[in-house]
């Protein structure tokens, strides 16, 4: 399983979840961070974007999710404050049901969450 971050997610999220999973053994999912999902197999990767969306989802979080991919979209309001610390820390909370959701699920979705550190909620 590959996990992309979009760019606006920190590179040091994405370079300490490498990490982390390089310690597995047998390695299960691959770590990366891009600006563009250009993937050969989007029914294996889940992707991190921020969605920014004031009603529903972003035209780009339903791309990602109409091209294959399972997504997992931080909504975040215009001009909302949001430090690369704050958003590490909401991601890292809920890392262990992300991988659960992420391996039990064969199908695309879409999951939501936000900084108020509430679990992450299907939409799609």
């Amino acid at each position: 399983m590959k996990v992309l971050f979009h760019v606006n997610f920190p590179k040091s999220l994405a370079e300490a979840l490498r990490v982390l999973h390089d310690m597995q053994d047998p390695q299960e999912i691959e770590i990366g961070r891009t600006i563009h999902f250009d993937v050969t197999d989007p029914a294996n990767t889940a992707v991190f974007v921020v969605d920014k969306g004031i009603r529903g989802l972003d035209i780009s979080t339903e791309k990602q999710f109409q091209a294959g991919f399972k997504v997992f979209a931080l909504k975040l309001a215009p001009n909302t404050p949001c430090t690369p610390f704050k958003l590490a820390l909401v991601t890292l909370q809920h890392w262990p049901k992300i991988l659960q959701l992420i391996s039990q699920t064969s199908t695309p979705f879409i999951y939501t969450y936000s900084l108020n550190g509430k679990l992450p909620k299907q939409v799609k």
